[in-house]
């Protein structure tokens, strides 16, 4: 990331009979004075990304058609490295029209099939695709969701007796 001066300008005037200002300095995004006087002390507040792994989307679903009354699993991914993620997805009728449907997300600690399988999971998301808005609870509102375990893996349940076409991607970030 290339370093680039911030407006760090501050000037502090008070409206006393005597007027007054004290000029401040201007500092770059780590607290290297540019230009003005050398503070006693210098706090940034917007650190500078160090390291650790840049977000990425991933794929869980694209395009993928559920037939009527069953449930979908996506393939387990790898999540580490990570600490949160947004999810984005859609849902339509064969023919286009949006409909809704539910979706849960699990983590674990290895890999798995199906949720008989004896990995022990955590629930990490719970929620529905409706009219192309993913919506969680009853606020309706899409949140970081913490990352719970090293893979991710969701399952998409069609409870209408017509065929659906849906996608769902995961944002995974620091």
């Amino acid at each position: 990331m290339k370093n680039r001066p911030l407006m760090i300008a501050a000037f502090l005037a008070i409206a006393t009979p005597r007027v007054w200002g004290q000029p401040a300095m201007i500092a770059d995004e780590t607290g290297t004075v540019v230009f003005g006087q050398t503070p006693a002390k210098v706090e940034v507040m917007n650190l500078p990304e160090t390291g650790g792994t840049p977000p990425e989307v991933v794929t869980l679903f694209d395009g993928a058609q559920a037939p009527g009354q069953t449930s979908i699993f996506s393939d387990a991914i790898p999540v580490d490295g990570f600490r949160s993620y947004v999810l984005f997805g859609d849902v339509r009728l064969s023919d286009g029209g949006l409909v809704a449907a539910r979706f849960n997300c699990y983590a674990s600690l290895e890999p798995w099939e199906t949720i008989h399988d004896a990995v022990p999971k955590a629930v990490s998301f719970v929620g529905k695709v409706d009219s192309g808005f993913i919506f969680v609870g009853s606020l309706g509102v899409q949140q970081k969701n913490p990352i719970l375990g090293p893979y991710l893996k969701c399952a998409f349940a069609n409870d209408h007796v017509e065929n659906l076409v849906f996608t769902l991607k995961a944002y995974l970030t620091n």
